[in-house]
């Protein structure tokens, strides 16, 4: 196989076209993808730039391309928030009531104490849920999501007399690479209730994080993130700012930007790195 690099025109072509100089990779064996990693792995390549949000690399998305051919496990940089999306086998529901909602948001947050994770918002739906946080390293964040989601559904099956899983493969995790797509995610995530039609007012729906950033709700465990924190000197003013942001139903294009941007990933297992969020979720009582 012969891969030359840049050429706006070849198929094979890989990285950004703005490389100043060519790159070509000969690799005749059936270990094509893994030689032309290892030739480009160690060349310094251009970083996306964000003010407070560390960027992710374009080294990233080189190693996205071969993930689904080599199953690589999913990279998060230090310090960057990830949006995670876990669903209910087959759909099915993950909450029965309250006091669920309760014992996941007691094991919330503890799991991500004894992690390190800055826990920035959520939502609960009743076969699904919506959080965004801040992990120290990969490894936080793997151990907080194994840890959460098997305790709770020890919990979960004892109380309800049940046996075998309750969620529907592991966790997506996508992460978030600048401010704009920050806030995006923020409120899709807190958007939920409303365009579940679950209720009118995202106000009126006690399991998202919606009044601590609008309303001032006070929190003991949960972490305002600096990109909300920007939005004005003082709490009030936040507050402000975030609920006119809020009022604006995030359009189509805005969803759909969030699959396309560069660096394009599709935050699936095989290639689990993405940018910004997805519109998935259905009603509630969806199927």
């Amino acid at each position: 196989m012969s891969i030359r690099c840049p050429s706006n025109h070849h198929p094979t072509c890989i990285g950004p076209a703005s490389d100043v100089h060519p790159i070509v990779i000969q690799s005749p064996d059936a270990e094509s993808a893994s030689s032309a990693w290892r030739a480009v792995a160690g060349i310094a390549l251009t970083r996306i730039p964000s003010p407070r949000i560390p960027a992710i690399s374009t080294r990233l998305w080189l190693r996205s391309i071969f993930a689904r051919r080599r199953r690589m496990a999913p990279i998060i940089p230090q310090r960057l928030s990830v949006h995670i999306i876990r669903r209910g086998n087959n759909r099915g529901p993950i909450f029965v009531d309250d006091y669920d909602r309760e014992m996941f948001l007691t094991l919330l947050e503890a799991t991500s104490n004894r992690h390190a994770v800055d826990v920035h918002a959520y939502v609960l739906m009743s076969n699904h849920y919506h959080t965004i946080v801040t992990p120290p390293d990969r490894a936080g964040l793997t151990r907080m999501l194994r840890d959460l989601g098997r305790e709770y559904v020890l919990r979960y099956n004892a109380r309800h007399s049940r046996i075998g899983t309750l969620w529907t493969g592991k966790p997506r995790r996508i992460p978030i690479a600048d401010e704009r797509y920050w806030l995006t995610c923020l409120r899709y995530v807190e958007q939920n209730p409303v365009r579940a039609h679950v209720v009118a007012d995202a106000a009126d729906y006690p399991w998202s994080t919606y009044r601590f950033h609008a309303l001032g709700e006070p929190s003991h465990w949960l972490v305002r993130h600096p990109v909300y924190e920007a939005l004005g000197s003082v709490d009030v003013q936040r507050q402000q700012v975030y609920r006119a942001l809020f009022s604006e139903t995030l359009t189509t294009a805005e969803i759909v930007r969030q699959h396309v941007a560069w660096p394009r990933m599709t935050g699936r297992d095989d290639n689990p790195m993405d940018i910004g969020c997805r519109s998935d979720e259905r009603p509630m009582n969806a199927g």
